[in-house]
């Protein structure tokens, strides 16, 4: 046959002094040493056809020479429905195909390939191959492993397809990338389905999972257990530029220099939620109301508390648990100043078993202030005195004044007058309560007591017109 078809009959010879021009069987003529390349092809009836050769070469040697590199227009015929198996370089005035100085045959792969060429030039398709195969599959074996396709386009991984799937109408409908992304209408197995309708799978196993579409999302349906499972290694606080090994579920992926992206994760002995900017913070709701808003500019905002419903925030606990107090304390609040420069940086904060409110000092060695259910306020006793003035444990009033109690209770001023005003008229009494004893009024005169009672004597009912009461008083 020629490239164009023709006719042919079975036979017992070949016909070497002829060759195809472009369609047309034509003599190969002088010298008569020429020779050409003609290709043996097995008919899916298990008929053989030779195709003349197409192109004309100086000598024999010249023609095995070309076998892998020449160019051939094969039939279509035998494109579709033949195995090349052989090629047999002949010279045109060859008698005796036995004889190397005649012809040679080179054969061709099962493939349909020509064997023994360096360059591997295919003669056929692996559409040829599959049409004459009695069992289209590659079996592999222990000693070559598993069929590779290499990346050789020198294109990127990430845009080289390695395989292609097409629909009857010859359109892309699925394929594999060399970076390993796999992309098709539907993928489904025994456990794992994924379509335009979303993902359903029993096992999913990889380093991603990507959803591209539209409107992406993995539903659970187990009705008896749903969970996402993480390995336990991998903690790490929030970074910028690259995740760490802690981070574990990515709700907006936008890291950078200056952002950590939203982000839940794990660090060592802790659960972590992470907003991306460093001014960013956390929000609280339920349904569309917003409970509770926690940012580095505003801090810790509680929203309607004291609401409908008598809403209020609850601290509550037991020191079962290990107060730092003790039995029957809770300590509920711990501030500490963090500045470079401070001191004392503590306060804490606790209710004790009686109900009152408990300011502890930095060390918690010491309380420096309860409140009592009851309204009692106490500061801690006894005061240091140093020139008269009380250095702790005192209640300080403006700048001068001082209430405190050294094992004897002072009412002070560091400078001015005391005053002790009565506006409404009523008595000013001193010492006249009755008690388990009485309680004398002294008035040291050698001291700032003698200018008070003389004040007190000889100005108080000029004053104000009121009488003062002062028993068992002592000057």
């Amino acid at each position: 046959r020629t490239q164009t078809g023709g006719t042919a009959t079975n036979r017992t010879t070949i016909i070497p002094g002829s060759y195809d021009l472009n369609g047309v069987i034509t003599t190969i003529g002088s010298p008569a040493k020429q020779a050409t390349n003609q290709r043996i092809y097995l008919l899916q009836n298990g008929q053989i056809r030779l195709q003349y050769g197409q192109t004309k070469y100086a000598d024999l040697t010249a023609a095995i020479a070309a076998v892998n590199t020449e160019a051939f227009t094969t039939f279509s015929n035998f494109r579709d429905n033949a195995v090349l198996i052989a090629i047999l370089s002949v010279k045109s005035n060859a008698t005796l195909l036995s004889d190397v100085a005649q012809a040679k045959i080179t054969f061709a792969s099962k493939f349909g390939e020509s064997v023994g060429g360096t360059g591997g030039i295919s003669t056929t398709n692996l559409q040829q191959a599959y049409n004459n195969s009695s069992n289209p599959e590659i079996v592999i074996n222990s000693t070559l492993g598993g069929l590779s396709i290499e990346n050789g386009t020198g294109n990127a991984d990430n845009v080289t397809r390695l395989l292609e799937g097409l629909n009857a109408a010859g359109n892309a409908t699925s394929f594999i990338r060399a970076d390993g992304d796999i992309s098709g209408t539907t993928l489904q197995t025994n456990g794992f389905t994924a379509n335009s309708g979303g993902l359903t799978a029993t096992t999913i196993s990889g380093n991603s999972l990507i959803l591209s579409s539209s409107a992406s999302t993995i539903n659970l349906n187990n009705p008896n257990q749903q969970q996402i499972r993480f390995f336990s290694g991998g903690t790490g606080a929030p970074s910028y530029n690259t995740y760490s090994a802690g981070a574990k579920i990515i709700l907006s992926d936008n890291i950078d220099s200056i952002s950590s992206g939203y982000a839940i994760g794990v660090d060592l002995g802790s659960l972590w939620y992470g907003a991306d900017l460093a001014g960013n913070g956390h929000d609280w709701y339920a349904g569309t109301r917003k409970l509770m808003s926690l940012a580095s500019s505003s801090g810790l905002e509680l929203v309607g508390l004291g609401g409908p419903g008598t809403t209020t925030m609850t601290i509550s606990g037991t020191s079962l648990l290990g107060s730092k107090g003790g039995v029957g304390y809770i300590d509920f609040l711990k501030v500490v100043n963090n500045f470079s420069g401070a001191t004392n940086p503590n306060k804490w904060f606790r209710v004790n078993q009686t109900g009152a409110i408990e300011i502890i000092n930095s060390t918690y060695t010491a309380t420096t202030l309860s409140i009592a259910d009851n309204g009692i306020i106490t500061i801690s006793s006894p005061a240091s005195v140093t020139s008269n003035s009380a250095t702790n444990n005192a209640l300080n009033i403006g700048s001068k004044g001082q209430l405190f109690d050294d094992g004897n209770f002072h009412i002070h001023s560091s400078s001015g007058s005391v005053w002790i005003n009565s506006l409404d008229g009523n008595p000013i009494r001193l010492g006249t309560q009755t008690n388990t004893g009485n309680s004398t009024v002294i008035v040291d005169t050698t001291t700032v007591g003698h200018s008070f009672f003389t004040k007190v004597q000889s100005g108080f009912n000029v004053a104000f017109g009121t009488e003062i009461t002062m028993d068992n008083l002592k000057v």
